[in-house]
Parts: C-alpha cells; sequence; structure tokens
C-alpha cells in the first residue's frame, strides 16, 4: 500500500497534464475545436466553442463512434477547471447542442500548480452576499454561508480588506458591457464550483491526506511549476500597488500644502520676476540670505525635508544644532549625502573613509 500511494500521486500528475496536452491541442488555431461569435441571451459571445463543435472534434480526434464518451470527456475537462459553460445556470454540465464553453486562463488550471487561497473565496463570497441583482443566481446557499462565517472568523484581522477589495470589484463589474459580465461571471462561478465544491460533492482536485503528510521533496519541482511562477512574476512586476484613489488624494494634498509656495500658482510679493522685470523676488529667495522671508520660514515649518533642502533653512538649523552640542548629526548627514552623489565611483571608498575618520 506504501508503494500504491505514491505511484496514485503519479497517476494523477499525468492525468492533468494529459489534460492540458489535450485542451492545447483543442485550443490550436488551424487543428483545434472552432471558435465563433455565438449569441447568447440576446449577447454575442466572442471566441467561443459550441458543444455539438467540441464533441464533434473530440470523436474525429479519438476515433470515438458513441457521442457519450466524447461527452464525458468534455465533462471531466470541465469538472478540473480546463474549460467552463457559458451561461446562467449554477451547474456544471456539458451537452451535444448549441450551448457555449470557453477555455479558462492557463493561470486557473491545476496542472500548473494553481492552488486558491481563502482571502480570494471570502471575496468571492463577499460579493456573492451583496449582489442585489439575479437573486436566483446569485443567491448564496447555506453551506456557503457557513463557510463565510468560518472565513469571517479565521480572517478577522483581514476582513476589512476582504470587503473593500469585493465592493471595488463589484464597481468595476457594473461598468461592464453585458456579454463581458456574463463571461466573467460563468468562468468565477464555475472556478469555485470546482476548487470549493458544495459538501457531498467530489472534489476531484482535493490531495489525498497521505500526500499531505509525506515530507516534500526540494527537488521535485517540476518545469512547468517554475514556468508558472515566472509567468506570475512577469504579470505582477510592473503592477501598482498604489490605488488610484489614494494616488490621486496625495497629488490634491500635496497642491493644497505647496500651492502658497508655487511662483505660478500664487502671486508672490513684490512681484513675480517671470511677468516683469523686477528681479527682487528671486534676490530674497537666493539661496542665503541674512534674513529669510516670511513665506520660505512657512515652508520649513511644514517638514524637515523642507528645511534641509533648503541652503539658509539648513545652515539655520545647523546653528540651533551648534547650541544643542549635537551638531556633528547635520555634519554626518551631509557628508552622507555627498557620498550618495559621488562622481567618479573611484573616489567613493576615500569619501567614505574620510567620514568614518
Amino acid at each position: 500500500m506504501a508503494d500504491a500511494q505514491p505511484e496514485s500521486m503519479k497517476n494523477r500528475k499525468l492525468s492533468l497534464k494529459k489534460m492540458e496536452a489535450l485542451v492545447r491541442e483543442m485550443m490550436d488555431s488551424e487543428t483545434g475545436v472552432p471558435l465563433r461569435r455565438h449569441k447568447l441571451l440576446l449577447t454575442a459571445v466572442p471566441d467561443a466553442m459550441a458543444g455539438y463543435d467540441m464533441i464533434e472534434w473530440l470523436m474525429e480526434h479519438y476515433n470515438l463512434d458513441d457521442s457519450s464518451e466524447a461527452i464525458s470527456l468534455a465533462l471531466q475537462l470541465c469538472l478540473h477547471c480546463f474549460i467552463y459553460p457559458v451561461s446562467e445556470s449554477r451547474d456544471i454540465s456539458v451537452k451535444d447542442d448549441s450551448s457555449i464553453y470557453k477555455f479558462h486562463p492557463e493561470t486557473a488550471w491545476p496542472s500548473r500548480g494553481h492552488e486558491p487561497d481563502s482571502r480570494s473565496y471570502a471575496v468571492y463570497l463577499v460579493k456573492k452576499q451583496m449582489r442585489k441583482d439575479k437573486p436566483r443566481l446569485h443567491a448564496i446557499d447555506e453551506w456557503e454561508s457557513e463557510e463565510h462565517a468560518r472565513l469571517k472568523m479565521n480572517l478577522s484581522a483581514h476582513w476589512s480588506g476582504i470587503t473593500v477589495l469585493a465592493e471595488e470589484q463589484l464597481k468595476l463589474e457594473k461598468n461592464r458591457k453585458k456579454t463581458e459580465k456574463l463571461i466573467a461571471e460563468s468562468q468565477e462561478r464555475a472556478y469555485w464550483m470546482v476548487y470549493r465544491p458544495p459538501p457531498g460533492a467530489p472534489n476531484r482536485l482535493e490531495v489525498p491526506p497521505y500526500v499531505q503528510l509525506r515530507q516534500p521533496d526540494r527537488f521535485s519541482q517540476r518545469k512547468y511549476e517554475a514556468e508558472a511562477c515566472l509567468e506570475f512574476l512577469k504579470n505582477h512586476v510592473a503592477r501598482s500597488r498604489t490605488k488610484v484613489s489614494q494616488a490621486a488624494q496625495s497629488l490634491v494634498t500635496y497642491t493644497t500644502t505647496y500651492a502658497e509656495f508655487d511662483p505660478v500658482m500664487t502671486p508672490p510679493i513684490p512681484s513675480n520676476p517671470w511677468i516683469t522685470d523686477d528681479a527682487t523676488f528671486w534676490n530674497l529667495n537666493s539661496d542665503y540670505v541674512e534674513i529669510p522671508t516670511e513665506r520660505r520660514v512657512k515652508r520649513w515649518a511644514i517638514s524637515s525635508c523642507d528645511v534641509l533642502k533648503d541652503p539658509t533653512g539648513r545652515r539655520e538649523f545647523e546653528k540651533y544644532l551648534q547650541t544643542e552640542y549635537s551638531h556633528e548629526n547635520i555634519r554626518f548627514w551631509m557628508a552622507c549625502n555627498r557620498l550618495k552623489n559621488c562622481t567618479p565611483t573611484s573616489l567613493i571608498g576615500m569619501r567614505a573613509k574620510e567620514i568614518f575618520e
């Protein structure tokens, strides 16, 4: 039995890889299942395959005489998260008719080592609970309510963020076209029906307990797992982690704070030298002055960075630190800044040694 367990796990991985290879053949633009624009519920679904086209292709590909075998194989592809039906039905089924199907994105294929986390499932359940349209389709079941309560307790520290994310996703969905919304909802519903099936339904992607207890082999990572990781990193390396609303608020706050000190937005006193020939403003705000202007001192009060950027402010701050017998701190900071901007790089070692001594 001990030898059979690892062998069954190998067979499971092999079957998933064979399914992936089959799906790639089905996706081939020349020899695969024909993808067309199909009408459904007063909408047109692009790049989709009809049930009869898919079944006919499978029968020809495997030389099958009975369509029930092709339907069974297509159903396995659905239940293993390779394809999904585009419909408003809550069930996963395959029919040899004009029903429409699409391929799941490769990142969702179990053969690529994909495994969803609890937070993503929590976001899905919160969205389902918030939806008011189509109550028959989006109604949350009793077992889903229990999962929602369990996740809310386990992820209590992150629940506010999960709720905000669910609200933002719902806002984006409202702005989608009817066709895009139908496809996205069908894909999401089928995805979670496979990875989080109802109680009593077989979970074909569940890892057997004996596999979880086995010690992981650090050399067992396969090439496709590394490729999936690389693809994930490529897609997220350029992704901004700052929300647009936060960036806009930061720009508004910065503009409001510094508008008073911008001679273009707020006319300076005595006059704007960019408009008139009077250079008094430049003379009063040169790098080093004996008596700084009131507006200049106000800017120093905003932050320590504004003080240290201004040569006169830095000089006055250094005088203050001398009275506190701690002026060596500002001298060290200035030396480190000079080192940061040191050119050529051959002088960095000498400058660093000077700071150390």
